[in-house]
């Protein structure tokens, strides 16, 4: 009696088990580049968020968020180029439109010793050449790069950054 109970127990067990196959979300690693500058010697900033350009189940553009919504800070001496991993996580599988790359409090200072408060105008998102499938399994490295000697303009005194950064999407 004892084996029979047993050997139900494990053919129970082994039947619950090889029925579950595990879906492994898609990794994400955002980095941010910013290209070394010869207007500009440091620039500080947080990164608020990262969103994604999505297409729905019902074929509409939606929204995704690939980060939290928390802030990382960052401190950038703009003599040479500098990489720096904003985000490393799993996210659910999707149909990649475009991305947002929101930043917040961005200041820049140049050899004059003159910091300038850098204002970001709202945008919708950068587009890419054209959609990702995002897949369950796989790594993907996105790659936003900031120049800020042609991203960087003024108007009346204020400071702008044209949020039209260049991304770059790659399966690892």
């Amino acid at each position: 009696m004892k084996i029979q109970i047993l050997s139900l127990i494990v053919a129970g067990l082994f039947f619950f088990t090889s029925c579950q196959t595990e879906e492994i979300d898609p990794v994400f690693e955002i980095y941010v580049t910013t290209k070394a500058s010869e207007n500009w010697t440091n620039t500080d900033f947080d990164v608020a968020y990262v969103r994604v350009a999505n297409l729905t189940d019902s074929g509409e553009q939606g929204w995704a968020g690939i980060t939290p919504f928390t802030t990382s800070s960052y401190n950038l001496d703009l003599s040479q180029e500098n990489t720096v991993m904003v985000h490393n996580d799993r996210h659910f599988d999707l149909e990649m439109l475009g991305l947002k790359l929101d930043l917040w409090n961005v200041n820049l200072a140049n050899q004059d010793f003159v910091t300038g408060k850098v204002t970001v105008p709202y945008f919708k998102y950068g587009e890419l050449d054209e959609s990702i499938s995002i897949k369950n399994g796989k790594t993907y490295r996105i790659d936003f790069t900031i120049d800020f000697d042609e991203q960087i303009y003024e108007e009346n005194g204020t400071y702008f950054l044209d949020p039209n950064y260049e991304i770059e999407v790659i399966e690892l």
